[in-house]
């Protein structure tokens, strides 16, 4: 489906609209701009060819004013001549020559006119065509970098699914260094129960000590 149906279409279109209104606006304004260079360049061959009849049709007009002078001095000459017939078929190629000229100025003053519309066409569709393409590379670096965010969305996901062995690794020591070091801990307090046996030692002989002290005391005061 074509955007456009004439170089008006183009010129008058609001890009910022056909963006919105498709779903897909990226692919539009590919189709725009291919749309826009195809006309521009049709616009292009018409405008040369109407350039270089202005052209033409500008040496032919300065052509023929100075064949119409030309025609003038001799008419002058001739009446200088007392050359009266002469004088008249002088005037008369004038005469030719001006009716010509009138054509001509007319076709060229359509020509001109229509050659300056086309040159103010031109550059607006230059100047929209510049448009059209930057909104292209604007919705294209946004395109590249919405697929950047999600590859990295992506990369962050499978990073996360690689590094579980690594998690469960990790919890695994953590679990072994704890049962050591409450292990550890469980050897600290049974010695300091083994500690608690030989103070109980301890006392036991102390009494016995004490015990044959007394009896000795006894035997000794007796």
């Amino acid at each position: 489906m074509s955007l456009f149906a004439r170089i008006g279409d183009i010129l008058s279109a609001n890009l910022n609209e056909l963006v919105d209104r498709f779903d897909d606006p990226e692919t539009m304004l590919k189709q725009a701009i291919r749309e826009m260079e195809s006309a521009l360049t049709q616009t292009l061959d018409g405008a040369a060819r109407v350039i270089a009849s202005e052209k033409l049709l500008t040496k032919r007009v300065a052509q023929h004013t100075r064949e119409s002078e030309t025609w003038q001095q001799r008419a002058i000459q001739r009446i200088a001549a007392k050359d009266d017939d002469g004088a008249r078929r002088a005037l008369r190629r004038r005469q030719e020559q001006e009716q010509l000229l009138a054509a001509l100025r007319e076709e060229l003053t359509e020509t001109e006119t229509h050659s300056a519309t086309l040159r103010r066409q031109i550059d607006a569709m230059h100047v929209k065509l510049a448009e059209a393409r930057r909104k292209f590379a604007t919705l294209s670096a946004r395109r590249q970098a919405a697929l950047a965010r999600q590859s990295l969305g992506a990369g962050s996901a499978c990073f996360s699914d690689r590094s579980q062995p690594l998690n469960r690794f990790n919890r695994l020591c953590e679990q072994v260094e704890r049962a050591e070091a409450e292990a550890e801990a469980k050897s600290e307090l049974a010695g300091v129960c083994w500690e608690d046996e030989f103070a109980d030692e301890d006392d036991s002989q102390a009494a016995d000590v004490e015990s044959q002290l007394q009896s000795l005391k006894q035997q000794v005061t007796t």
